[in-house]
């Protein structure tokens, strides 16, 4: 979806609103979604990390980013843009993928696990649910969190199916 005016001056592109969705956890971690440059939410990365090739450095924008994560400081990382072009073609999606890969990275560098996420009880509130976070911090993967989720998700739809006003309608793949 390319809409015709920006729905946030920090989702300029339909790149960015493409991977919004997976990125928006980052927003209470240690690291930057680009938020302050030409690029948010298309990019992500934080001072001192030692691994990507791409170097950003967020700056204020007003309007958009008075106070970016890591104002003035060069953040290395990864440019997602190209990821978010497969989204926009359905060949990808909301992916956990970047957030592991980033706590992964964080830890390798020697800082705390826990240390990672800035706010807990926020990342709690963007993911829905406290099993990613538990999962990170307590040095495990996220292969079993998901079915978990999907659980919990699939018990919700049943408890609220009764006060649908409207059936749902589900798209066959």
């Amino acid at each position: 979806w390319d809409p015709p005016v920006a729905p946030s001056p920090n989702l300029p592109t339909a790149e960015a609103i493409a991977l919004y969705p997976s990125l928006c956890l980052f927003e209470a971690t240690a690291v930057s979604v680009g938020r302050g440059t030409p690029t948010p939410f298309e990019v992500i990365g934080h001072p001192g990390n030692g691994v990507g090739s791409f170097a950003f450095t967020p700056e204020p924008v007003p309007g958009a980013a008075p106070s970016p994560k890591h104002e003035g400081l060069v953040c290395t990382g990864t440019n997602l843009r190209e990821a978010g072009r497969l989204a926009l073609e359905g060949n990808d999606g909301f992916s956990l993928d970047w957030l592991e890969w980033m706590h992964e990275q964080w830890v390798n560098e020697g800082r705390g696990a826990e240390a990672f996420f800035t706010s807990p009880g926020f990342f709690d509130k963007l993911a829905g649910t406290s099993r990613i976070r538990e999962a990170l911090s307590g040095g495990g993967g996220l292969e079993g969190v998901w079915p978990e989720v999907m659980r919990d998700l699939e018990a919700f739809d049943a408890r609220r199916k009764p006060y649908l006003l409207y059936p749902m309608q589900r798209n066959s793949p």
